[in-house]
């Protein structure tokens, strides 16, 4: 993972001048934080979280210390790195116990964090566990929001993993519901009929099997449309999958190769 970032979450004492001068740096700081996250520089995102934590005191700025523990973790879990992700997270979760009212956003936006540690350790009872109390607690504010969809979506795979597919394709369902009101040509759609598609080719039911090559090709249109390549490759291998499983072989051949284009 390269060289390991300073993990020091203690504040800096700041005089004067100084103060002032952090005061005016945090939202720089926390915008170059952002830009590095969503550029997948994650050790230059937890570098910047660390030195912005560092202008904040904890006992008198609660609140923002842990949402910013909250992004730090998350950059950890992106990096691969879950046993920090999971000592950030659970930091984060006790500071946001105790300064956020119960059923805050926050408190569902760092649930939803440690599940998804507990899903990438194959962990999945105890995931779900955590995603349905997010879900709770989003949906307390707006069931439609696109936050419940992802909630959805995350839960639809633990309950596969479990092995209780039904619910897993009605999770599938009702996230797609609200994505196709919220989101109508966006990547999370089409991810989401992707997901919901490899369940479905791999049911011996011809119907099941029709149904998740109309998915397919729908991600497929999004991807292209959206000039999303990872999306689009991920469409043409399941289109593959869906005909292979079909006995359709020449096509699934042919899906596989543009696939590989």
């Amino acid at each position: 993972m390269g060289n390991a970032p300073t993990r020091s979450h203690a504040p800096t004492v700041v005089k004067g001048s100084r103060k002032e001068d952090a005061e005016h740096c945090r939202p720089r700081l926390k915008k170059k934080a952002g830009k590095a996250f969503r550029s997948g520089r994650f050790l230059d995102a937890i570098r910047i979280t660390n030195q912005l934590n560092s202008l904040i005191d904890p006992n008198k700025e609660p609140t923002e210390y842990a949402v910013n523990l909250d992004f730090l973790g998350k950059s950890y879990y992106e990096m691969g790195d879950l046993d920090d992700a999971m000592k950030v997270l659970k930091q984060a979760m006790a500071m946001k116990q105790q300064h956020f009212p119960p059923n805050s956003p926050e408190i569902a936006k760092t649930l939803s964090n440690i599940g998804c540690i507990f899903k990438e350790r194959g962990e999945y009872e105890q995931s779900l566990y955590l995603l349905q109390q997010a879900l709770e607690i989003n949906q307390q504010h707006d069931k439609t929001s696109l936050t419940c969809a992802i909630r959805l979506t995350s839960m639809a795979i633990d309950l596969q993993q479990l092995g209780r597919q039904q619910e897993a394709i009605d999770c599938h369902l009702e996230a797609i519901k609200i994505k196709k009101e919220k989101a109508p040509e966006s990547i999370t759609l089409a991810r989401s009929y992707i997901s919901l598609a490899n369940m479905l080719c791999h049911s011996k039911n011809p119907v099941n099997q029709q149904q998740a090559k109309k998915l397919l090709y729908k991600a497929k249109q999004i991807a292209e449309t959206q000039k999303d390549a990872a999306t689009l490759v991920a469409s043409l291998t399941n289109l593959g999958h869906a005909y292979k499983h079909a006995a359709d072989y020449h096509r699934a051949i042919d899906f596989y190769r543009q696939a590989l284009q």
